[in-house]
């Protein structure tokens, strides 16, 4: 990399970081691309009635915390609150979600989906109201950012990726603390407006056009282009 022209980051702050230890190059931040199929299909909207859908779409894994979602959704719905969930993903914490589902009495609350096409994801992601990420310092976290480009707004943790990519109360919700009653605080308050709601998911799809491939290769090819021009 000592020799590179040009380099890419997905971060801001990455780039930073790499622009500091590389400074005769020339580092642009260029998001991961998300191209959502089946942009014309209708998503989800919420008027305040019926259940507020959430969904987690990563691997289950002890570092993703899927079991924190599956202990959000019981305290909300413990707080009276209308909620569904969805888990998409397959790994070792399968075993203990599902016992932990059954033993919660959450059978009929949480689906636990396994690992799905691409097109089913954007399906899901559609037909929800609000993706969950559970994770600390999260590297970047294209789920969520293909969660946003339908207009699935998230709710994750102030850390990593997400911290730098969803701006709080814009296009999505971050939160200070891991732990339930932070995630079920920040979702109740946005379940009791439908205005607030709506205001996050077009937030989400204005932020999110910015990754679109035309506008990530665009930046690219303006950036060789310069170099280009020096040489």
């Amino acid at each position: 990399m000592g020799t590179a022209s040009l380099i890419l980051c997905a971060t801001p702050n990455h780039a930073h970081e790499v622009q500091c230890a590389y400074p005769n190059a020339k580092v642009i931040v260029t998001p991961v691309m998300v191209d959502p199929p089946g942009e014309d299909q209708p998503r989800a909207r919420w008027t305040g009635q019926g259940p507020f859908r959430l969904v987690f779409v990563a691997n289950l894994v002890r570092g993703k915390n899927p079991q924190l979602f599956c202990d959000v959704v019981a305290e909300l719905r413990r707080r009276g609150a209308d909620v569904s969930g969805t888990l998409i993903g397959d790994g070792s914490e399968r075993a203990a979600i599902e016992a932990q589902i059954a033993a919660s009495g959450l059978t009929e609350c949480i689906s636990l989906l396994g690992q799905l096409a691409n097109a089913e994801v954007f399906g899901h992601l559609r037909a929800s109201h609000l993706l969950l990420s559970a994770s600390v310092g999260e590297p970047y976290g294209r789920g969520i950012a293909e969660a946003m480009a339908v207009g699935t707004p998230a709710v994750c943790h102030r850390s990593g990726g997400p911290a730098e990519f969803v701006t709080h109360e814009k296009d999505g919700l971050l939160v200070g603390e891991m732990n339930v009653a932070a995630y079920a605080n920040a979702i109740l308050q946005v379940m009791a407006s439908d205005k607030r709601w709506e205001l996050l998911a077009e937030g989400a799809i204005q932020t999110a056009a910015a990754w679109k491939s035309e506008v990530v290769l665009k930046t690219i090819d303006g950036a060789l282009s310069e170099l280009c021009e020096l040489l």
